[in-house]
């Protein structure tokens, strides 16, 4: 009796000692960087308007040969938005997922104006065939340390207001912030414009970048 007491006592500290609880909220999709440092997704999931994940077959790849695809302009990528609530359009790249995640790389939209309202020319996109949006230039990444990195966009479709373009930056890192302050208190977010990132896809300036 006494040794089963000591086994219901200890379990709880062993599961803790194994899975701190700060990490427990990303064990099964994507990230703590300590839960899947070993671990890359193979299979790559989109998701339609209603959530519903389907599964897509573009290629896993890293983030720098992703810049250079869609800084290709042979290749005419496509962007997919979707209503996260950020305050800034979001979305993702048709063509290249993320093997930190298992889906499609991510993108945001700074200074395009709002998304989803009527009369906007950016609307969220039902599937990969509605509401589409060809990537014009790369603007630089917000960087997370599990590689779940965000890469800041301007399409064609929509001029890219200069004026907002930082405003929005901020106002999109404030909202995911919050977001990784709940959930991912470990993944040391930071901001890179396009020219200070290198041919690795590493920041040689983080000091030095505008935000």
């Amino acid at each position: 009796f006494r040794s089963a007491m000591h086994v219901l006592i200890l379990c709880p500290f062993v599961a803790f000692a194994i899975i701190p609880p700060e990490y427990v909220q990303t064990a099964l999709k994507g990230g703590q960087k300590n839960l899947n440092a070993n671990f890359e997704f193979k299979q790559c999931t989109a998701k339609y308007i209603n959530q519903t994940e389907y599964p897509v077959s573009d290629p896993m790849e890293d983030m720098i040969s992703t810049i250079k695809f869609m800084e290709d302009p042979d290749n005419s990528v496509k962007v997919r938005l979707e209503d996260r609530g950020y305050g800034v359009a979001y979305g993702e790249i048709i063509g290249k997922c993320n093997k930190a995640d298992g889906n499609r790389w991510d993108v945001y939209l700074p200074g395009s104006g709002d998304c989803g309202n009527p009369g906007n020319v950016l609307q969220y996109s039902k599937d990969d065939s509605d509401h589409l949006y060809t990537v014009d230039k790369v603007l630089g990444v917000y960087y997370l340390s599990n590689g779940n990195n965000k890469i800041a966009v301007s399409v064609k479709e929509t001029p890219c207001e200069d004026g907002k373009v930082e405003e929005d930056i901020k106002k999109f890192h404030l909202a995911y912030k919050s977001k990784l302050d709940r959930y991912h208190k470990t993944l040391h977010p930071y901001w890179c414009d396009r020219n200070l990132i290198n041919h690795e896809g590493a920041c040689i300036d983080v000091k030095h970048s505008s935000f």
